[in-house]
């Protein structure tokens, strides 16, 4: 693929313009595929990597782990130039005993702004290879 441009990119684009990414993937294309597996390597469990592949495979820009005050939220969703956080709990992880502790965090999250959804794998999809 050739591309003909006389700009700067990063200089003369905002990074969401799909001009410049188009650009900077004729640049490089593994780029893409790099940030895919940073992305995963920063999930905490099989069952948020799961739901991150599948909001990014339905066109969502997805960001995991992101560190609020003293908090970290499981997974961002950004987009309308809004954010929607989401917890995917898992049982090893969320035992009942925590819920106290949990939805204490997601009130703290919300009075901050935050729009907050949490996702427990028991209520959700099946992770293939029974995980």
């Amino acid at each position: 693929m050739w591309i003909v441009h006389s700009l700067n990119p990063q200089n003369d684009l905002k990074a969401d313009d799909l001009r410049r990414q188009l650009i900077e993937h004729a640049e490089d294309p593994s780029r893409l595929m790099r940030a895919l597996e940073e992305k995963e390597n920063r999930t905490q469990s099989p069952f948020e990597r799961e739901v991150m592949k599948r909001l990014l495979a339905a066109g969502y820009r997805v960001a995991p782990q992101w560190r609020v005050g003293a908090f970290r939220i499981d997974l961002v969703v950004e987009g309308d130039g809004r954010r929607l956080a989401i917890e995917c709990d898992g049982d090893r992880y969320h035992p009942l005993e925590k819920l106290p502790e949990d939805m204490d965090r997601q009130s703290i999250l919300e009075r901050m702004g935050w729009v907050s959804r949490t996702s427990a794998a028991r209520n959700s999809f099946a992770i293939p290879n029974g995980r």
